[in-house]
């Protein structure tokens, strides 16, 4: 009984803070829908496969390709603010050297110790990368404060292998401090904006890359997460993403480093306005570590289960609309005589999922290592700092050093940690263990990402729970990819996560290419007047 009323206290109280925070959106930043540019230049509308593909035929040049992306970030930065640190000149130089390339493969000159340029998979397509991953020569300050003028001087792993695909480095986009927040803003860059609704956030810890991409300013680049970063801010801004199973893809020259947050869920992923570019990007990313080979997709061949809430009294109700989304996908995997069952949440059944709401305890439990600093000490850099009175001084605008979001996320850490007991990481361990049995090598979990649309700016604070729908899989060591599915009443993207066994890319990959041919995928978040293209 003592359960039931904490539960509803907790509810209410939840409902009473989203009233205000929805007060306090709308008051302090109405709604700015339509205001990028109109996307003129049909380059821009093509999946980076089929722009790779019209390089290497000579249909195309890089440096055109190239100089188009650059022309789309330059108009629509000022608005956006998602870009951190740029490659313009170098990136038209190496288009140049693509271009001579190809001509001299075409007119049947290339020497013969020279790779042939069929075997790069990305020839000439400009990318991006966010703040967090190292890209040599360029910003690597992950938005934190002691980090100000900080360069990489060398490049992570994932991008030496986009650079041996032929693709080109174009941009570095915006985080939250540090990477530890579901928005993102910091104090060295400021605020991104969502591409839909200027008085909205694009997500995090990838919300620069997801918003840069949705607004055509890139057609696709490289995300990391490690509760989220790449699923949410896909969610939010209409694009798919791809989170990848643990232990696939090398972490290195990133901050956080592997060395400050667990290993086993911190990844990284692609993130594109197409589903044909997830496999050949994840291909390349992981450098064929994994088994990503396409087979035929048979419906019939798979099991499918969905949920809907996970009951956290913490956090928001999911969105009708979301949920109608999700509903509509089920429909379709009935229709097609696919075996499709919601997950049980019976409390009190053996054979239910019921510990699922312990969604944000389970996420603690997958990082937690007493070796490892806490969210804190990343933030400070190692300097002695109070959480508590440094929140207090950012609420009332008297430092600025350190972003709120991320000192909240700390604060949870520290006092969630608390709860941590022997017997909750056993009960982490045996529904993990369920997860991974149930799923099996043919079995998909289809969930929401979070609770809401692209919530108003500074409201993300009091909505820090919301993130349950993506940490917990996260701490389940699953692989998820994300795919959008439309555009809602308030003219914003919406999203849903499909999840397989770790180790099982493949399987989602394929799942999303398939229905990909039937939802509404990405939505331009302007006018479309390709009929002014260059």
């Amino acid at each position: 009984m003592l359960i039931i009323i904490i539960d509803f206290i907790l509810r209410q109280l939840r409902y009473i803070v989203n009233i205000f925070a929805t007060i306090i959106g709308y008051i302090f930043y109405p709604s700015q829908r339509g205001y990028l540019p109109a996307i003129k230049n049909d380059l821009l509308l093509k999946p980076a496969t089929q722009l790779a593909d019209m390089i290497k035929s000579g249909q195309l040049k890089s440096v055109d390709l190239v100089q188009a992306y650059i022309d789309r970030c330059k108009q629509i930065n000022g608005d956006l603010n998602a870009i951190v640190d740029d490659n313009f000149a170098g990136a038209l130089q190496e288009a140049k050297l693509v271009d001579e390339r190809v001509q001299r493969e075409l007119r049947g000159e290339k020497s013969a110790d020279e790779p042939s340029i069929h075997e790069y998979p990305f020839l000439g397509v400009p990318y991006s990368a966010k703040n967090s991953i190292a890209v040599k020569g360029f910003a690597f300050t992950c938005g934190a404060y002691h980090r100000k003028g900080i360069i990489a001087d060398k490049d992570c792993t994932t991008i030496m292998n986009m650079r041996k695909s032929g693709a080109i480095f174009l941009v570095i986009t915006n985080v939250p401090d540090t990477t530890l927040f579901s928005d993102s803003f910091n104090y060295l860059n400021g605020r991104t904006n969502n591409p839909y609704d200027k008085s909205r956030i694009p997500g995090g810890s990838s919300g620069g890359e997801a918003a840069l991409i949705a607004s055509a300013g890139s057609v696709f680049g490289i995300g990391s997460d490690i509760a989220g970063s790449l699923r949410i801010p896909a969610h939010f801004c209409g694009i798919f993403s791809h989170c990848t199973s643990p232990g696939n893809i090398v972490i290195d020259e990133m901050f956080p480093s592997v060395r400050d947050v667990h290993p086993k869920v911190l990844t990284i992923g692609p993130m594109c306005r197409y589903a044909c570019d997830l496999r050949p990007m994840l291909k390349v990313m992981t450098g064929d570590k994994l088994d990503l080979t396409e087979k035929p997709f048979n419906y019939s061949d798979l099991n499918v289960y969905y949920v809907r809430d996970l009951g956290d009294p913490l956090a928001l109700s999911v969105d009708v609309e979301i949920l109608n989304g999700l509903d509509k996908m089920i429909k379709h995997f009935i229709e097609k005589g696919t075996r499709t069952l919601e997950l049980n949440m019976t409390k009190g059944d053996p054979n239910s999922f019921y510990d699922l709401r312990l969604a944000t305890l389970f996420w603690l439990a997958a990082i937690y290592d007493p070796e490892m600093p806490n969210f804190h000490e990343i933030i400070s850099h190692g300097e002695k700092m109070n959480p508590y009175s440094e929140l207090f001084k950012c609420l009332i605008g008297t430092q600025n050093r350190y972003a709120a979001g991320p000192l909240v996320v700390g604060i949870v850490q520290k006092v969630g940690s608390k709860f941590l007991t022997e017997n909750f990481f056993n009960k982490w361990k045996k529904i993990k263990s369920n997860i991974h049995r149930l799923l099996g090598n043919n079995g998909i979990i289809l969930s929401p990402i979070s609770s809401e649309i692209a919530p108003k700016h500074n409201q993300t604070l009091l909505k820090v729970f919301d993130s349950i729908y993506t940490s917990v899989w996260s701490a389940l060591d699953l692989a998820m990819t994300t795919i959008p599915m439309g555009i809602d009443r308030h003219g914003m993207p919406f999203a849903i996560q499909v999840i397989t066994a770790p180790n099982n890319d493949k399987l989602s990959i394929t799942v999303v290419e398939e229905l990909s041919k039937h939802f509404d995928g990405w939505i331009p978040p302007c006018p479309v007047d390709a009929s002014k293209s260059s």
